[in-house]
């Protein structure tokens, strides 16, 4: 039986009471005007350190799926990526709504999002298969996945940590698969590997979590690596530093998506930007993509600083950084 990295009890009750009043109100660690309100589907505003901006990205459809053996991906915002691979849709930890947390008699309250997703939902082609890291509120969003499991019933795979399926059951899917750390499946021509990371899994701080001890019946969290069209990449889910992604030295790994902000206050849940490079350094991997950043105001680090940390410690590591910001594709 697999067990989870110790978290000690200090920081899982800390976190909790943090993360429930994050969801119950909008916290503010700094003023608001620290934080603008960016809109990359217009690429207006951006941080002065970032590079320019590439061009908006082009429609998609289905028929716009690549031949294999090449993939794309699209940082979509937060941890939300959009895969072609091996000719299929992917997309990971979907969250397109405006707020996340808690549903109140219709009214979600939580924190809100400052930059907006680099795709709308009506932009985005019919995922063939939709992976979800763990049940957090910001990597699960229901709100987001009901939209998909309406306008595409029954037409969806969803691939999902152990024992958070209950979250989904009663959503319109073509089928749900909890896939444990070291299990894998085939699902549409892609093999899925389910990988351990470094975190916790509660969606509500009082229930069962792996990282808590419930090694059989808490919920768990992954990562992911998917391979297909010859081509292997790692979606990391949500982690801190661990060694477990070492194990992947042999894999031939193309392309690392890490993790890189939410780690100020969070050092046992959640990687620095230097952390997640090592880690995509330690599986070999050729290429970097950062996510989990950028997005919402969920720890006391200033909003630029993972990237920026990120672009200052990329040369120490032979993983080369193959997107810059929210909006951008890459093709392998």
């Amino acid at each position: 039986m697999f067990q989870a990295q110790p978290i000690s009890r200090h920081e899982l009750v800390r976190t909790a009471m943090t993360a429930t009043l994050d969801a119950l109100r909008p916290a503010r660690r700094r003023k608001p005007t620290r934080t603008p309100r960016l809109d990359l589907r217009s690429n207006t505003t951006v941080p002065s350190f970032l590079p320019p901006p590439f061009p908006s990205l082009p429609p998609l459809s289905p028929s716009s799926a690549l031949a294999s053996p090449s993939i794309s991906i699209e940082w979509i915002g937060h941890a939300t990526m959009l895969l072609n691979i091996a000719g299929k849709w992917v997309l990971t930890d979907p969250v397109l709504s405006e707020r996340v947390g808690i549903d109140i008699c219709g009214k979600i309250i939580g924190i809100e999002r400052y930059t907006k997703p680099a795709r709308a939902l009506e932009d985005l082609p019919r995922p063939d298969i939709i992976l979800l890291s763990h049940a957090h509120l910001d990597h699960t969003d229901v709100p987001t996945l009901r939209r998909f499991a309406s306008r595409y019933s029954e037409e969806i795979h969803i691939v999902t940590a152990k024992n958070t399926r209950d979250v989904l059951d009663n959503l319109a899917w073509k089928s749900i698969t909890e896939l444990d750390w070291e299990e894998e499946l085939w699902l549409e021509g892609i093999k899925i590997c389910g990988l351990e990371t470094r975190h916790n899994g509660w969606r509500l701080p009082w229930e069962r979590d792996r990282a808590g001890g419930y090694t059989d019946s808490g919920r768990s969290y992954n990562g992911y690596l998917l391979a297909g069209g010859g081509k292997t990449v790692v979606f990391g889910g949500d982690t801190a530093y661990t060694p477990h992604f070492s194990s992947l030295r042999n894999e031939g790994v193309d392309v690392a998506i890490m993790p890189i902000g939410a780690y100020h206050g969070y050092e046992s849940l959640h990687c620095t930007p230097e952390q997640a490079l090592q880690m995509a350094s330690e599986m070999r991997a050729e290429y970097f993509i950062p996510m989990h950043c950028s997005t919402f105001d969920q720890s006391d680090e200033e909003p630029h600083e993972p990237l920026q940390r990120l672009f200052g410690a990329a040369h120490r590591h032979e993983s080369k950084i193959a997107l810059n910001r929210i909006g951008e594709c890459f093709i392998v």
